[in-house]
């Protein structure tokens, strides 16, 4: 999803010379051309419809589906041991999913203390699945994890297509 899917054609015609080729997808938007991109900003089977010509006017159309998937998302749930933290992710698209995964910690100690923790680590999944992440967890400025929120965990998972975020908070003593 988000993702340019690339498309082409190779029109021939035994009796004339090949014309116009056009392409039109489900979501209104049309194009022209062999070779087309086209991006689905939906999950789902998207119905896609190529129509070539002869140079006399002739023309045949053809309809295919292409299912798109949604991206990789993470669970509801981390668990944070230490300086590392562990997050489920999960893959539906059978051609894999790939990114980044970044996470930002404000661990409350007592009840002023703060520590500010943050980590990323890259991830492929080769195909539908389930999988577990683990993250390293450094110190970081304060003025880089306000945006994480006043007190918690954000996780965020990076990549082509890619969008989701997850918020736990942890607190000691």
């Amino acid at each position: 999803m988000r993702r340019p899917a690339g498309f082409s054609v190779a029109p021939f015609d035994v009796w004339s010379a090949i014309g116009p080729v056009g392409w039109s997808f489900d979501d209104g938007t049309s194009t022209s051309g062999a070779s087309v991109t086209h991006t689905f900003t939906g999950v789902g089977v998207h119905k896609v419809t190529v129509t070539g010509a002869d140079v006399l006017g002739n023309a045949t159309s053809f309809t295919g589906s292409v299912t798109v998937y949604p991206g990789a998302r993470a669970g509801h749930n981390a668990l944070v041991k230490g300086r590392r933290a562990r997050l489920g992710l999960r893959c539906l698209s059978p051609a894999g999913c790939g990114g980044r995964v970044k996470l930002n910690v404000v661990e409350r100690v007592g009840r002023h203390g703060r520590r500010f923790l943050a980590g990323a680590a890259p991830f492929e999944m080769p195909g539908a699945e389930s999988s577990a992440l683990s993250v390293r967890l450094s110190p970081r400025a304060i003025t880089l994890v306000r945006r994480a929120g006043p007190a918690g965990l954000k996780a965020q998972l990076t990549g082509p297509g890619v969008r989701h975020r997850l918020v736990v908070l942890r607190i000691r003593g």
